[in-house]
C-alpha cells in the first residue's frame, strides 16, 4: 500500500502503486495532513492540531482506522 496525506484533502491510499488512490481519513478530525508514519500496524498522520492529542512540530496526532 502507498499513502499521501495532503493539506487539505485528507489522506488517500493506493493499493496498486499509484494507479489509483481512495480516500482514507475515516477517524480524521483535520484534513490538513502534514506528516505521516507508521508504528507496528498503525498509520499516524500529523495534521493541524487535535483538541486533546499530542502535540508534534506539525500539529497533533491522530490514529487512522
Amino acid at each position: 500500500n502507498l499513502f499521501v496525506g495532503t493539506d487539505g484533502d485528507g489522506v488517500f491510499r493506493s493499493t496498486n502503486n499509484g494507479t489509483s488512490w481512495t480516500a482514507s481519513s475515516n477517524g480524521l478530525t483535520s484534513i490538513r495532513v502534514f506528516a505521516l508514519t507508521v508504528f507496528d500496524t498503525n498509520l499516524f498522520a500529523g495534521t493541524n492540531g487535535v483538541p486533546g492529542g499530542q502535540t508534534l512540530n506539525v500539529g497533533g496526532e491522530e490514529v487512522l482506522a
